[in-house]
């Protein structure tokens, strides 16, 4: 084999990474002058490549590897990395794939965007008990989700953990107790009322004194003469004291959460040690600095004086308004709320683990939709369909469901059956209904994103920027329309530049098309396709109470 074809080795495992399915012998890398590999591959993500084991197949390639497209004997793989951009593994090999669509941070900046609108929707801020949903049972929910939240929360926002450390240290939250203390009489410098009812009660403080003493002739001596008989004066009294404590229920709750989301961290990070490497390690790198951060929190001196939570001050005003607690008390309350059950979550192993761009493309034009339709008709109310559920799939067989006024609906991977066909159902990414269920009428949209030889649209310039859509993608919308009933209109939405209506004879209200939607600075959609989309979501609002009224 030619000494250019070999682009990676990795001694332990005993793996060579080639760009041809061409044998290969240990005798060979030696010839070519092959060595262990110490930095990372660079490989593209639409590029095939192959993955010959020399030894005896490694752990990390048996089972689901998410980058091995085919198998063949004597230990050879095909693997690839479609749609994928930035940094992962094989096995223990570090990779950065490369993507001309996505760079690796408009990645980030869209999970984000994803992942703080997810959020959102989840957990209703400053609502304590969050909103409709129902958790999944103990010890089902998904560590990927976690993180990522935990990761947003902590890393991407402002303040990151740092600043709501030093927010929280700054200004700690401090109540006043009432003591009593015992004093002795020439110690006491203020007294209150209680101290000389609590004397009636202590005469073991009082002490005798000689006559015509000057304690005799004070007030208070003259007082205890005529109530006993007897020259007394107190030697001690108890006095209330007021006293400054940071062991508050607010302070134990942060104490609390800190020790939580350290755990939680650790033993995500633990759980892939010695597995081969399917944590990216741009995951792990932030995972490891939100650790180190959470551990110099918990180490100020404020936590010694700070006992162990008894219960959750959930009505807390201090936790929902005061810098540095409500962002700990808004990402413990969603952590502890979210329901497992959102949205298909393998997803967001993917797009987290894999960095699958098309997966994350889908669920941020869901959220640019969702952003268009509360604009117009307020927030939204949402509720989950439930199906079985399959102890193999944790998803929504009905998907999800957002309830606006004037009887409008906003799906998300909702399946619709054939009425001409018993074989299988269509499921369109995003579905906005209007009107009643028996007589609505919709509009499908449907997210795309792909290149050359992943169903290619057409026109790709050569830094990755799509042109034109598919016709075989405006086919699908076609088929869409026709068999789904009710359908208005079917359009996708891609990254892409030009965007285009096909009305259909007689008709006002475009059957099928495509929208330009591309990402902009900070996961913002492009001003030029956003307002496309918000014409092409307008019209539709204000179509007819019929379906068939639109022609």
């Amino acid at each position: 084999m030619p000494r250019d074809q070999i682009i990676g080795y990795h001694e332990a495992c005993d793996i060579v990474i080639t760009t041809a399915p061409t044998a290969i012998a240990r005798e060979q890398l030696e010839a070519c002058g092959v060595t262990d590999q110490s930095t990372p591959l660079q490989l593209r993500e639409l590029g095939v490549y192959y993955l010959k084991c020399l030894g005896k197949i490694p752990d990390f390639l048996n089972g689901n590897c998410p980058y091995v497209r085919r198998s063949f004997p004597e230990g050879l793989f095909e693997i690839g990395f479609r749609n994928c951009v930035g940094l992962t593994r094989i096995g223990p090999i570090p990779v950065v794939v490369g993507n001309k669509k996505l760079s690796k941070p408009a990645y980030q900046s869209l999970l984000d965007a994803v992942v703080s609108e997810l959020a959102s929707l989840i957990f209703g801020h400053p609502q304590p008990t969050g909103q409709n949903i129902q958790r999944g049972e103990p010890g089902r929910d998904v560590a990927y989700l976690e993180m990522c939240f935990i990761r947003q929360a902590l890393s991407s926002e402002k303040p990151n953990i740092d600043g709501i450390a030093a927010s929280i240290l700054a200004n700690p939250h401090r109540k006043f107790l009432l003591t009593r203390q015992t004093q002795k009489i020439e110690d006491v410098t203020d007294v209150d009322v209680t101290a000389w009812q609590n004397l009636g009660s202590q005469p073991q403080y009082l002490a005798s004194i000689e006559h015509n003493a000057s304690l005799q002739n004070t007030p208070l001596g003259q007082a205890l003469k005529q109530a006993s008989g007897r020259d007394l004066f107190p030697r001690q009294l108890t006095i209330q004291q007021k006293q400054q404590t940071l062991d508050t229920p607010e302070n134990r709750f942060v104490k609390y959460v800190l020790t939580s989301l350290r755990q939680r961290i650790e033993g995500f990070r633990r759980s892939y040690d010695g597995v081969g490497g399917f944590l990216n390690p741009d995951l792990d790198a932030d995972l490891a600095q939100i650790e180190a951060g959470i551990r110099r929190f918990a180490q100020a001196p404020l936590w010694r004086d700070v006992g162990q939570m008894r219960f959750f001050p959930a009505s807390s005003q201090i936790l929902q308004r005061r810098d540095g607690y409500r962002q700990l008390f808004r990402l413990f309350s969603l952590l502890s709320l979210r329901s497992t059950c959102v949205y298909d979550l393998p997803d967001f192993s993917r797009i987290i683990e894999t960095k699958d761009s098309a997966t994350l493309y889908e669920y941020w034009a869901f959220f640019v939709v969702k952003g268009l339709l509360d604009e117009k008709l307020g927030p939204g109310s949402f509720r989950l369909f439930y199906g079985e559920q399959d102890v193999k799939e944790r998803h929504l067989p009905e998907g999800l469901v957002i309830n606006y006024n004037d009887d409008v609906r906003l799906y998300f991977n909702r399946s619709y059956p054939i009425p001409l066909s018993y074989s299988h159902k269509l499921r369109p990414d995003i579905v906005i209904e209007k009107g009643p269920g028996h007589a609505c009428f919709r509009l499908i949209l449907d997210a795309k994103f792909k290149g050359k030889d992943a169903g290619f649209y057409g026109t790709e310039e050569d830094d990755g920027t799509i042109k034109r859509w598919n016709d075989q993608d405006i086919d699908k919308m076609h088929t869409y329309r026709d068999a789904i009933t009710g359908t208005s209109g079917a359009f996708i939405i891609y990254p892409g530049c030009e965007s285009a209506e096909f009305v259909p004879p007689d008709a006002t209200f475009p059957g099928t098309g495509a929208i330009a939607l591309r990402p902009a600075d900070g996961a913002r959609p492009d001003e030029q396709g956003l307002a496309c989309l918000r014409q092409l979501i307008d019209r539709f609002i204000k179509l007819p109470a019929q379906p068939g009224a639109s022609g």
